[in-house]
């Protein structure tokens, strides 16, 4: 579980989140809605330690995120979904997956299995795996990116806009990938103003 308690944070004297909380429970998908400027992004960075907030405590499982040392966190809890994608263009899906594999001591061939399993379960496993990102559409990017998050296999996963490039169609299928994932054990965090993903999410919080 995430609680986050009494939340405060201003930019030059504007204030942005104000004595916000919040308890996110595990294997449920909330989003974060609001208008431009309302926060959304920030919250979700703030979940994601990429921003410190002014006041306030975030408790992952009771324990204070600021006692989990940066780097375990990063690479043991927390799964981060860009809208635009946060893939290394010039490299290939093979390449880009195996990042996920960083500090875990397997095989090339487990390695190559795992990889083929999680390019299934997002629809392409019939893909060249040497094929360079930029190569790639949209939608198959982004699928790209849940595979790698799959692999990983987080307990937190952080989305930012994630339908926010991509086409009405495209963006329901990487939609119905992602809430999978919440049957895993995962919670699913979503920074969205589109209604076609927050009406899917077990819980909308509007900032």
């Amino acid at each position: 579980m995430i609680e986050l308690k009494n939340i405060e944070k201003s930019y030059d004297n504007h204030n942005i989140l104000h004595n916000f909380n919040y308890q996110f429970k595990d294997n449920k998908s909330y989003a974060l809605v609001g208008k431009s400027g309302s926060g959304k992004t920030t919250l979700l960075n703030i979940i994601g330690r990429l921003e410190l907030p002014d006041k306030g405590d975030i408790l992952i499982d009771d324990d204070n995120l600021k006692t989990i040392p940066e780097r375990r966190y990063f690479k043991d809890y927390l799964g981060y979904l860009f809208q635009n994608y946060g893939l290394i263009d010039n490299e290939s899906i093979k390449d880009n997956l195996k990042l996920a594999f960083i500090g875990k001591k397997l095989k090339n061939q487990d390695q190559e299995i795992i990889m083929s399993k999680a390019l299934s379960k997002v629809g392409l496993e019939n893909y060249n795996i040497d094929r360079k990102i930029f190569s790639l559409s949209g939608g198959e990017a982004q699928r790209v990116a849940i595979a790698k998050l799959i692999i990983k296999s987080p307990p937190i996963i952080l989305a930012d806009e994630p339908t926010g490039s991509l086409d009405r169609e495209t963006g329901k299928e990487v939609m119905d990938i992602l809430l999978s994932l919440v049957k895993e054990n995962t919670t699913v965090i979503i920074a969205t103003h589109d209604s076609h993903v927050y009406n899917r999410v077990d819980s909308i919080i509007n900032l």
